[in-house]
């Protein structure tokens, strides 16, 4: 096998998950007395880190920055409900497992989040690690949490795959030196081609195609 090990995107790629992003930021930022924002604005948002989002919101004052994104990680627990796998992830995963590849995630979602979402969604037994921004300093399309993610998993850039649906996923690879494949069956669609990943699939499962 040419790949040894294949990372994954979280939002997007393996579970629609906007409603529930969506529903959490507007309902947090009604509770520090901020109108709701469009989908459309919301969209512009992906992929970058809470505290970014929050600090906007707070004319960059870190303390409420900070309370904001505090709210968030309670609020959220009410939306997880919302997260929803797309098809053919499980049947995917499985067959990867099954072939042997050693499975990792690289993900902006935060790690209170991925613990509770990795159960409820019947994840944890194709995962051997999850990278989220509470582990390291920089998130993608920084190369630290991909670094990270090779280091726990012992693979090399080499052998290994990263799969996502948006530029931060694709740039973040290819920082780290890892071939990458976007996914266009997400909000971002064919737009992600734009960056030039290393392939492209439509659906979850021609991912098997890849790496026979």
């Amino acid at each position: 096998m040419k790949y040894k090990c294949i990372l994954f995107d979280f939002d997007g790629t393996l579970a629609h998950s906007d409603d529930a992003l969506f529903c959490t930021f507007n309902e947090t930022l009604g509770i520090h007395g901020h109108d709701p924002i469009t989908k459309k604005e919301f969209t512009g948002f992906a992929g970058k880190k809470m505290r970014e989002l929050y600090s906007h919101y707070s004319d960059s004052n870190e303390v409420l920055a900070e309370e904001m994104r505090s709210t968030h990680l309670i609020v959220q627990k009410k939306h997880l409900h919302r997260y929803i796998l797309f098809p053919k992830v499980i049947e995917t995963l499985a067959a990867l497992k099954e072939k042997g590849f050693i499975l990792g995630m690289v993900t902006t979602a935060n790690k209170i989040k991925m613990n509770e979402l990795m159960r409820l969604l019947g994840l944890s037994d194709y995962f051997k690690v999850y990278i989220t921004p509470d582990d390291v300093k920089n998130i993608k399309p920084h190369r630290d949490p991909f670094d990270k993610a090779l280091s726990l998993l012992n693979c090399s850039p080499s052998e290994t795959l990263m799969v996502g649906d948006t530029d931060a996923d694709i740039e973040g690879a290819k920082h780290a030196g890892i071939d990458s494949v976007a996914v266009t069956y997400s909000t971002f669609g064919v737009k992600v081609k734009e960056y030039n990943p290393t392939y492209t699939i439509d659906k979850i499962e021609d991912l098997l195609k890849i790496v026979e």
